[in-house]
């Protein structure tokens, strides 16, 4: 049993690490194809983007894995809903960034066209899983 836990908390620990890795990339990338960054300045922010990412899985998402993985119950409504926003965000720059590469590699976009269907696909990928995670958290904790 000591050995589950272990690892349970082992890899909880290396997925989080692991997400907070590859959403920094994805939003240094974001902010560096608005801001031009280079040298310092971008190691800064881009330590800055994974301190904060990090800091936010291992506090908030890390025990919660953890108690699922284990069987250990969870109080869903002690979740702060800044966290969950924060979540939805994240996760909807990232889905809206895949989709969009996908539409790219079909259809040539201007500047402009691209900015517009970034911000479309985000807004309708952020409202979809904003909405989906409203529906959750009702069904949980009525």
């Amino acid at each position: 049993m000591l050995i589950r836990e272990f690892l349970v908390i082992f890899l909880t620990d290396v997925l989080t690490f692991t997400t907070s890795v590859v959403y920094a990339a994805l939003f240094v990338g974001i902010i560096n194809y608005f801001v031009p960054l280079e040298g310092t300045l971008l190691k800064v922010v881009a330590g800055s983007v994974f301190a904060v990412f990090f800091y936010v899985d291992y506090r908030y998402c890390s025990p919660t894995m953890i108690a699922i993985f284990l069987g250990r119950p969870i109080d869903f409504k002690s979740q702060s809903m800044k966290v969950i926003y924060f979540g939805v965000f994240s996760g909807a720059a990232y889905v809206s960034a895949i989709l969009v590469f996908a539409i790219i590699d079909v259809v040539a976009l201007s500047e402009l066209e691209f900015l517009l269907v970034c911000g479309v696909v985000f807004f309708f990928v952020f409202c979809v899983i904003l909405f989906y995670v409203k529906w959750l958290r009702r069904d949980i904790c009525e």
